[in-house]
């Protein structure tokens, strides 16, 4: 399942939160403050991130905008603990780049919900990505296949002969043929004095 990094400065809303994630098969790494969870999510680039808003050393908010000036887990979303007595803190949680809310106390199945719809639009985003990245390949290799339909044809049979058989072929032109050379054929010398037939 995913990782999740939690952030509460409550032990036991802390551990009814883990209690819960770790049911469903999460993994969860937790923090009593901001500053200590952040560098978790550093650390372990969850899936998602649960954070309380009223947190020592780094709140909530403070988390949250550190978060999103971190490239590296910028993207990563982000699920706001409140209490009643902070709703007026939820709008300023959204606007700084929350990705949703939950007020205490609430009830596992809410939590299970909350979890749920953001680790699915994760993997939403992911999978709308991965189709995106196929379809620029495939229009690539499509404006290839049309370049190369497209590209003028090369007529070999008219083309003539290479450069370079056409130069031996001059050359051989300006030799004279040997084969056309015959060599005189000796004559036998002949006495002209006429044979005596005695001496044979």
């Amino acid at each position: 399942m995913a990782m999740i990094v939690l952030m509460e400065d409550d032990a036991a809303t802390r551990t009814l939160v883990a209690s819960v994630l770790k049911k469903d098969g999460h993994e969860v790494v937790a923090a009593d403050n901001g500053q200590d969870g952040l560098a978790l999510v550093v650390q372990h680039q969850p899936a998602l991130v649960i954070s309380d808003v009223q947190m020592p050393r780094m709140n909530g908010f403070e988390m949250l905008a550190a978060l999103r000036q971190d490239t590296a887990i910028a993207a990563t979303p982000v699920i706001l603990l409140t209490s009643l007595q902070e709703r007026a803190h939820m709008r300023i949680g959204m606007t700084s780049g929350a990705d949703d809310y939950i007020t205490k106390p609430f009830r596992p199945g809410e939590l299970r919900d909350a979890v749920a719809a953001q680790l699915n639009k994760r993997q939403m985003q992911a999978s709308l990505q991965a189709l995106a990245i196929d379809a620029a390949l495939m229009e690539q290799r499509n404006e290839l296949a049309r370049l190369y339909e497209t590209r003028p044809p090369t007529n070999s049979a008219n083309a003539g002969p290479p450069a370079g058989a056409a130069a031996a072929m001059s050359a051989s032109t300006r030799r004279p043929c040997c084969s056309s050379t015959f060599r005189s054929t000796p004559k036998w010398r002949t006495s002209s004095a006429p044979r005596n037939s005695a001496s044979w």
